[in-house]
């Protein structure tokens, strides 16, 4: 069967999902533990880059943009084009040019975010040295780095 959820942490032959919206209160969901013996294919799924990669560069795009738009050769006095040289020139730079590179920015970072958000496959095929060379990778996307304690006495 299949099984989808949040690594909640792993150990050397095992690791643990919970399904959740978080799964920070780990005791209250639902917890399914997995043997490396019972494990074909590990998927890791990224989500959201590309929204964020479309935000960061249609941001970054705009203000240069905006900047190269008023700094514009075309806007200097003494070359003569229809909006005059002065401010109300510098402002018709920064609209277009913020706006062209803006989605230039846009669909670079789009790119960008599509090409960080390819999931990561591991292939375990039910073998614990597969399973152990994944090992280091799955750990980071735990949200426990190790089995979280189940009993603390302070004292």
């Amino acid at each position: 069967g299949e099984y989808r959820g949040n690594l909640l942490y792993t150990s050397d032959s095992s690791l643990v999902i919970c399904k959740g919206s978080g799964c920070y209160d780990w005791r209250f969901e639902s917890v399914q533990s997995f043997i490396y013996s019972d494990i074909k294919k590990i998927v890791v799924i990224k989500e959201g880059k590309v929204g964020k990669g479309l935000r960061w560069g249609s941001s970054i795009g705009v203000v240069i943009g905006a900047v190269a738009g008023y700094n514009s050769d075309e806007c200097q006095p003494g070359r003569g084009n229809i909006f005059g040289n002065g401010q109300l020139c510098r402002g018709i730079g920064v609209v277009f040019g913020g706006i062209l590179f803006g989605i230039e920015g846009a669909i670079l970072g789009g790119v960008i975010g599509v090409l960080m958000g390819v999931d990561s496959n591991y292939l375990i095929d039910e073998s614990i040295n597969e399973f152990q060379n994944a090992l280091p990778k799955l750990k980071k996307e735990a949200i426990f780095p190790s089995n979280p304690v189940s009993v603390l006495e302070i004292h």
